[in-house]
């Protein structure tokens, strides 16, 4: 239980600090408090629901979480190769990758395989697959994004 109440918290607090506070320029302790306590349920209830709809999978809940730990892992490790390698990247050549390849993940695991389960053939790709698949696409399109969106001196300044 400790684990879940932790995550809770940090989810709170999280979007209290990231997205609340800084939209509200003053708030009480009081508010602060009240605010947290209702982010706090919110994701309480958000973690609920997930457990109820993930009743629903045939694998296991380990083979699930790792799945969902491919896309961000895999997300994530093609933003930093296109900061790493890419020297003329900026934050448009950045999302452009990194919305490619979410599109890609989300095709390869969930439409492809239910499209050709009609016609006989169910290709599934395992969850270790999902990192390379994503970060191999995150970093391709951003490199090709390269060549069609041109990066100023002024959009340099603003680089990963």
């Amino acid at each position: 239980m400790s684990t879940l109440s932790s995550s809770l918290n940090s989810s709170a607090t999280a979007v209290l600090t990231d997205f609340v506070m800084p939209a509200r320029l003053s708030m009480t302790d009081r508010r602060t408090v009240t605010t947290t306590r209702w982010l706090t349920i919110a994701f309480g209830v958000v973690q609920i629901a997930i457990g109820i709809w993930a009743q629903r999978f045939d694998d296991s809940v380990i083979t699930n979480a790792l799945a969902i730990a491919g896309f961000s892992s895999g997300l994530l490790l093609g933003l930093f190769a296109i900061g790493t390698f890419l020297k003329q990247a900026n934050q448009t050549i950045a999302m452009v990758g990194l919305c490619f390849g979410l599109v890609v993940l989300v095709l390869v695991r969930f439409v492809f395989g239910d499209m050709l389960a009609d016609t006989g053939w169910e290709i599934k790709v395992a969850w270790p697959w999902l990192p390379v698949i994503g970060s191999v696409s995150v970093f391709a399109s951003a490199w090709i994004a390269t060549f069609f969106i041109a990066c100023n001196s002024s959009q340099r300044s603003d680089r990963l």
